[in-house]
């Protein structure tokens, strides 16, 4: 038998307060808390959302000194989300930034990613030269991040075991060929000001 629940307005504030009480005490991390407000780069906005974020606040003034709450996203859609309600920026009035990962701080992330998943790379110098250039560019193309990384590892796997499917399967090292067959087809949405940041 199957259940259809629908979202109605008037059920988002119940489902947000036990969020907020579960997390009494310690730490609330809201990532891309943007997405509360407006979907990026969309008119419409979530009434949803609102609904949530006015819970929120409630409970910010009510509970300041049981609980934080991170806020975290894209710098230029926090600051959308900061102007969408006045009390919203004096509430976070503290604001780290971060800056991309470099390529080589990617390329770290990229090795250990395979690592963990059982592959190695082969020693050979241009698979190595070639797998660096690989890393710059998908560093280019992405924002800087591992999620950049992960696609990659994901495109890189993906070649291995085409290549090695019918010949050694339990062969799980990286060669040159798989680093070039690695096409980096997949796009990643980098907005005006891509840094990453926490309110």
């Amino acid at each position: 038998m199957s259940f259809y629940y629908f979202r109605y307005v008037g059920q988002t504030a119940p489902k947000t307060q036990a969020v907020i009480d579960s997390a009494m005490g310690g730490v609330l991390f809201i990532d891309e808390a943007y997405a509360l407000v407006q979907q990026p780069n969309s008119s419409t906005k979530d009434v949803f959302g609102e609904e949530a974020l006015t819970v929120l606040l409630d409970n910010m003034e009510l509970h300041r000194d049981e609980l934080v709450i991170i806020l975290a996203g894209y710098d230029a859609h926090m600051e959308a989300l900061l102007d969408t309600n006045p009390g919203l920026r004096s509430r976070f009035p503290n604001v780290l930034q971060f800056e991309d990962f470099t390529a080589e701080e990617n390329g770290a992330i990229l090795n250990e990613m395979l690592a963990d998943a059982g592959y190695t790379v082969s020693p050979d110098p241009e698979t190595r030269a070639g797998l660096a250039d690989k890393v710059a560019m998908a560093t280019e193309r992405g924002s800087g991040n591992a999620r950049t990384m992960r696609n990659l590892v994901d495109k890189l796997v993906q070649c291995h075991a085409r290549r090695v499917a019918e010949t050694d399967p339990a062969n799980s090292e990286m060669i040159l060929e798989d680093v070039v067959q690695a096409e980096l087809p997949f796009k990643i949405a980098v907005p005006p000001n891509p840094k990453i940041g926490f309110h």
